[in-house]
């Protein structure tokens, strides 16, 4: 039988090179219990037989390369079982040519070395204890008897205290003795790592969206084949004009919702695309437009109230229009078995290439993650399309096209979220379900396991993921078959036919195993408390609680699943004992600050530097005489951001006096220079005809400063396992360390006295489509964490803050103020299950400073 091909195999460096996850074809195979029946083999095999796993591991390697040649002759006439048994056969000798070479490979990573001094190359070296640290008289000290009675009694029971919410993580580390926690530094990268993705998408609204308006103005000339003495078109008259008018139904709404004018596109389309857009901007239908056809099982509708802006993506026009192009051209599909959507990719393909733009309007995946549908750039790469270009190598109507097409596709790895193909199909036949798209969503390790849950009719939440992720609480509380699921999920999938470089892993799921390193087993030397089952709900809150923030992060890259008592007063504090956790972080900061640097996200931006003075016209219209504010009330905020308009105005331009509020007999005066002098410059920024001089407020700065925090941290750990004292260096760290994570979120200065009170984040996990509502992960804000930390014979009291995450199925998409205002009402989701036992719900309203 062929399902005796899926048993355990030895492990070898070099298994990547083998197809171990053939596809989400392989994975439905193995899970539905289909089994292809096979005859059974002869004494000798016969290479134009089907053989199964025994009799294959028996035959010599020359016999298996020589069946091999024969069923490369059968291809197109193979079913897509046997088609991936091939494939899987193949790499199978691949190995066995590679498995000498994998024994000296392993025998060499195991040899042991030392250095001159007998030292083992592996051993971590830290300083010997030093004296202890003496602190500062006036430094303010944390009480036991100043706790709450409920939190005494969780102090004494568990070591571990939940306490009341606080608008910033930093704010609990402006008074010692510290507790730094996992949460508090997570939370200062994802406040980064998002105002670096915001820089990101800006650097994309402004280059994309040129690209698609070249790509679709060049392709109104049907490309060609050049070859010496004569030109031939790649595809007949009749179907270029197919073509290029659904290439045009599609791009057109994305580019007028940009500013594109609506008459640079064919009279003929134009209706349409004028109704397209105005579903868009409404963004509450779900209809299926005309030229689209008719509805099918793989595709009824389009729903439009995903187009309705979340995230940060509602921070401002540009960001907002970003987000509707980007996800219109995320949710329409160009269908293979539409022959004129087909060539509508081909073409768009072709000339993306011919312009050079191919490759740059899709990047590469380290920071968006990879696609889990294809887009032109991997059909391009399916299709020969080097010179000279053969017209029947692009006509879907031939089954050798079909037959390579849907080989490709079928064994890389794509369609694995939300996709149903037919494994009892021949490959030219499965041609048919292929879908592309331009600009599709990233498939992540966790969308892989919520799809894997929703196809096997179990409905999955955050704890599956914290289960995966290696939680001891999360697998605990799952039943059997989500356990087993669990287990046998393995995120991986087959890349190395898709014919493009490999960017590495994303960093969302080198996020993901930064994130498994908090469910590493204490080590010796740990404080008790960080074996309590407190500790066990606190770490599986930390993981979800920065998984929700990541998910927020990537609202519009990540394709969704979808279903149909003691103290003491001479130390200043102590960090976590996970130096794995630290450890990873490091690494995980140092490859994210190449990332976005290499996307010159750190370089100043005409789109970021446009969005900076709408800010400061907002507020200063509203201090005009039509205006509901005098300048007197303003608000910290209000009057924060007209003193940096002041700033910039007069920066920019010497004649510009600014605005004092004292002077009133001249105030309106100078808020008419100032708002001339501003949208004057605004309008020359967005024309070109002036360079940008500001970029995100010291993004690089802020990445330096968590890397070095993060590194400092890790090293920290060790020595809190070990019980040495810190040096003065180290005593200065943990007294600063909430100012220098403020530093890392964005506060200048002495800013942070004044925290802002945006820490929720709402993000959407899969879809409900039946029940028209949405599972939803969300992270509160941030709350304080008292513990017990044992030192020498006696315990310290210290606090730290933790993030508290919810998790609820929602009727309704929300954006981060709605999930604010939600948040502090009586309608406000509980705390998880399994955190309530340990942490009562945290007050809706948060103490504004330490």
């Amino acid at each position: 039988m062929l399902g005796s091909m899926s048993g355990p195999r030895p492990s070898s460096p070099f298994r990547s090179l083998r197809g171990a996850v053939l596809s989400v074809f392989a994975a439905a195979w193995a899970t539905s219990g289909l089994a292809v029946e096979v005859p059974p083999p002869p004494l000798r095999p016969d290479p134009t037989a089907w053989i199964d796993a025994e009799s294959w591991e028996t035959m010599s390697l020359e016999e298996q390369r020589a069946w091999l040649d024969v069923q490369h002759e059968r291809i197109p006439s193979l079913t897509i079982a046997h088609y991936l048994q091939l494939e899987e056969r193949e790499d199978e000798v691949c190995d066995r040519e590679y498995e000498r070479m994998a024994a000296e490979h392993e025998a060499a990573e195991t040899r042991p070395s030392a250095d001159a001094d007998g030292v083992q190359s592996t051993d971590i070296l830290l300083p010997p204890p030093p004296p202890p640290a003496s602190r500062p008289a006036d430094e303010r000290e944390l009480q036991p008897e100043s706790l709450e009675p409920t939190l005494q009694r969780q102090l004494e029971q568990h070591g571990v205290a939940f306490g009341a919410s606080v608008r910033q993580s930093f704010v609990p580390y402006l008074a010692g003795p510290v507790f730094i926690t996992s949460d508090s530094v997570l939370n200062a990268f994802h406040v980064l790592f998002e105002d670096s993705f915001r820089a990101l998408e800006y650097r994309r609204a402004e280059r994309i969206p040129d690209m698609l308006h070249r790509i679709v103005s060049a392709a109104r000339t049907a490309p060609a084949v050049v070859h010496r003495d004569f030109v031939e078109p790649i595809m007949s008259e009749a179907r270029h004009a197919a073509a290029l008018e659904h290439l045009e139904r599609v791009l057109g709404p994305a580019l007028v919702i940009d500013g594109m004018p609506l008459t640079d596109f064919s009279e003929t389309v134009r209706d349409d695309i004028r109704r397209d857009v105005a579903r868009i901007e409404a963004a509450t239908s779900v209809e299926l437009p005309k030229w689209l056809g008719e509805p099918t099982s793989e595709f009824l509708a389009i729903d439009f109230t995903r187009l309705r802006p979340v995230g940060f993506y509602t921070e401002s026009p540009r960001l907002q229009r970003w987000f509707k192009m980007v996800r219109w051209l995320q949710i329409v599909p160009f269908r293979a078995a539409r022959e004129h959507e087909f060539d509508a990719l081909v073409l768009f393909g072709l000339v993306a290439e011919d312009l050079s733009l191919l490759r740059a309007l899709h990047g590469d995946d380290s920071l968006l993650g990879r696609p889990d549908d294809p887009h032109a750039l991997h059909l391009m790469r399916a299709i020969d399309t080097s010179y000279p270009r053969m017209p029947h190598l692009f006509d879907s109507k031939r089954t050798h096209v079909r037959t390579k097409v849907a080989g490709q596709f079928v064994r890389s790895g794509f369609y694995r979220i939300d996709s149903d193909l037919r494994l009892s199909r021949t490959l030219p036949e499965a041609f048919s379900d292929l879908v592309f798209r331009l600009l599709p969503p990233s498939g992540f390790a966790d969308a892989f396991l919520f799809q894997r849950a929703l196809d096997h009719d179990v409905q999955p939440d955050g704890l599956t993921l914290a289960a995966w992720l290696g939680s001891p609480l999360a697998r605990q509380t799952l039943d059997d078959d989500e356990s087993e699921l669990v287990r046998a999920f393995d995120s991986r999938r087959t890349s190395k036919h898709n014919d493009l470089p490999d960017t590495g892993t994303p960093v969302y799921e080198e996020y993901l195993e930064v994130l498994r390193a908090l469910f590493v087993p204490p080590e010796e030397g740990a404080p008790v408390f960080m074996r309590s089952d407190a500790w066990k709900a606190k770490s599986c809150q930390t993981a979800l609680s920065g998984w929700a923030q990541m998910r927020h992060a990537y609202s519009l890259q990540a394709k969704q699943s979808a279903f149909l008592l003691g103290t003491i007063k001479n130390l200043l504090g102590f960090v976590e004992a996970s130096p794995e956790f630290f450890s990873g972080l490091a690494r995980l900061v140092e490859r994210c600050t190449d990332a976005f640097e290499s996307e010159d996200c750190f370089e100043p931006s005409a789109s970021i530097e446009t969005a900076r003075i709408t800010e400061f016209l907002s507020v200063l219209h509203r201090l005009g005489p039509e205006g509901p504010l005098h300048p007197r009330e303003l608000t910290p905020e209000q009057y924060d951001l007209m003193e940096a308009a002041n700033s910039y105005a007069r920066t920019h331009d010497n004649a510009v006096r600014g605005i004092n509020i004292w002077r009133s007999s001249e105030f309106e005066s100078d808020r008419a220079e100032i708002v001339g002098s501003l949208e004057k410059r605004k309008s020359a920024l967005e024309s070109g005809a002036l360079a940008p001089s500001i970029g995100p407020p010291a993004l690089r700065q802020r990445w330096l400063e968590l890397s070095r925090a993060a590194s400092r941290l890790e090293a920290l750990a060790h020595k809190t396992l070990r019980g040495a004292a810190w040096t003065p260096d180290e005593a200065r760290f943990l007294k600063t360390y909430g100012e220098s994570m403020a530093f890392v979120m964005g506060y200048f200065g002495n800013s942070w006295l004044e925290p802002r009170d945006d820490a929720p984040r709402w993000a959407e996990v899969f879809a409900f489509p039946e029940r028209r509502t949405s599972l939803a992960a969300a992270v509160g804000r941030p709350r304080e964490i008292f513990v017990l930390h044992p030192w020498k014979d006696t315990h310290v009291l210290c606090r730290g803050s933790v993030m508290q995450y919810y998790e609820y199925e929602s009727p309704k998409r929300l954006t981060d103020h709605e999930w604010r205002a939600l948040l502090d009402s009586p309608a406000a989701p509980a705390v998880p299950a399994w955190l309530a036992p340990y942490a009562a719900p945290p007050p809706h309203t948060p103490d504004r400073g330490p």
